[in-house]
């Protein structure tokens, strides 16, 4: 009975809890975590015509690209390193990049967890209400404003004295106005 009614509670700003389709506006696509799209353009006779249509520039930090895309507004958003990226969905152009702190040096996961640091998580972002949100290693939450990268707010959310260690290790997620994180 709880996870019925917990379901009816996590529904999109659009007052949708589809599947995701043409947006793919959390990491897991929807708010049901399925990962699993209705796009029926892919099928059994068409998978052997597929093939990329872009490739991005070379991210800045070394090691980076584990983060999932998000794709909302003709946008794809993902984190790499220091960076938080916006590309036009259709071409892989550029269309913004907010850097939260100095690339890492390495790949190493201690990279991002140094105090003080405040790198984007590697697991993404989600997107709401024409805002990018993104958790920090330093255990800061921003919102960027999804077509300029522009901040829009920045907020502390870990424990007060800051404690070494803290920070936002998960993919924000949006649903009715809020944004929860872990």
């Amino acid at each position: 009975v709880l996870a019925i009614s917990a379901s009816g509670l996590l529904k999109s700003a659009d007052g949708g809890s589809q599947l995701a389709s043409k947006e793919w506006a959390t990491v897991s696509g929807d708010l049901g975590n399925t990962r699993y799209s209705t796009l029926t353009q892919i099928t059994t006779q068409t998978i052997g015509r597929l093939a990329g249509a872009w490739t991005s520039a070379k991210f800045d930090a070394v090691g980076a690209g584990r983060a999932m895309p998000v794709v909302k507004d003709g946008l794809l958003f993902i984190t790499a390193g220091s960076s938080i990226y916006a590309y036009n969905a259709k071409d892989g152009a550029t269309v913004w990049k907010h850097q939260t702190d100095t690339p890492p040096e390495s790949a190493a996961l201690s990279e991002y967890s140094r105090a003080g640091r405040g790198l984007p998580n590697r697991e993404g972002v989600a997107v709401g209400e024409g805002l990018v949100f993104a958790g920090l290693t330093n255990a800061r939450v921003i919102a960027l404003r999804e077509k300029s990268g522009e901040v829009a707010w920045d907020v502390y959310v870990g424990i007060e004295p800051a404690r070494a260690g803290q920070g936002v290790s998960g993919t924000p997620v949006y649903a009715n106005g809020l944004v929860f994180i872990g």
